[in-house]
């Protein structure tokens, strides 16, 4: 027969209808368990919450963890902490000992937010072969992982040109914007836009004057015009109307 005097479970051991005896037995009591969760952004490692159970003796007791996911966010359960954007919860348990029941904690929130992009675009200066010129882009995500990029063009000032995905061929100033439209883990994300200038290609000058260099913003220059003209840095009137090699000025 058992009875509860005083907060304690007492046995009564019976003979007939004497009690021969009372032993103490004490109650087993239930922890308290609780779980963390938390939230975190996309990194490529997993995002572990935590938990605790305290006996009734104020003792710590040991506790596992489990993970499930919530919402549109499936995985689990499982005791390994997520890694992929998501939202999910984790829940602490204990199996107590000879003092404290078994004992299983509330759920947790645990969310892990996609990571913003890192996005880069490259230009150049070039000069107009009558070729098509492209820019570059990069993509960086939160685990240091490549994304897809696409690439977009168009004119800056006096120049005309897109948006397209099409590189610029004709002398001229531009700009290339990078983009990604990301993936679970990373949001999709646009670069500033870099500089892209084509420049004039100078074969034969029109305005040289025999120093060696083009005039007029020309790209390059490899030979001047082969005669001396009105308004050249040192007109002679016996020049030899050839630009020889290291030539400075027209040759008497």
């Amino acid at each position: 027969m058992k009875t509860n005097i005083n907060g304690l479970r007492r046995t009564l051991i019976l003979v007939g209808s004497i009690a021969l005896a009372a032993l103490p037995v004490k109650a087993i009591s239930i922890p308290t368990v609780t779980a963390t969760g938390g939230t975190f952004t996309y990194n490529g490692s997993p995002h572990a919450g935590s938990g605790s159970a305290t006996g009734g003796g104020g003792e710590v007791l040991s506790v596992t963890l489990t993970y499930d996911g919530t919402g549109a966010t499936t995985y689990g359960p499982t005791a390994t902490g997520p890694t992929n954007a998501g939202t999910y919860r984790v829940t602490a348990a204990t199996p107590g000992d000879v003092n404290n029941n078994a004992t299983t904690s509330s759920p947790a929130a645990l969310t892990i937010n996609k990571f913003n992009t890192l996005m880069a675009a490259f230009g150049g200066t070039f000069t107009d072969n009558g070729s098509p010129h492209a820019g570059s882009g990069s993509a960086t995500g939160g685990g240091g992982e490549v994304l897809s990029v696409t690439l977009t063009y168009d004119g800056t000032g006096a120049t005309t040109y897109g948006p397209t995905a099409t590189g610029p061929t004709n002398a001229g100033t531009y700009r290339v914007t990078a983009a990604t439209p990301g993936d679970v883990n990373n949001n999709a994300a646009t670069s500033s836009p870099a500089a892209l200038t084509i420049k004039v290609m100078c074969t034969i000058s029109v305005d040289c004057n025999c120093d060696g260099s083009c005039d007029l913003n020309e790209a390059s220059c490899a030979d001047c015009n082969g005669h001396c003209d009105v308004g050249d840095a040192k007109p002679s009137p016996d020049c030899n109307n050839v630009c020889e090699p290291g030539d400075a000025k027209p040759s008497p």
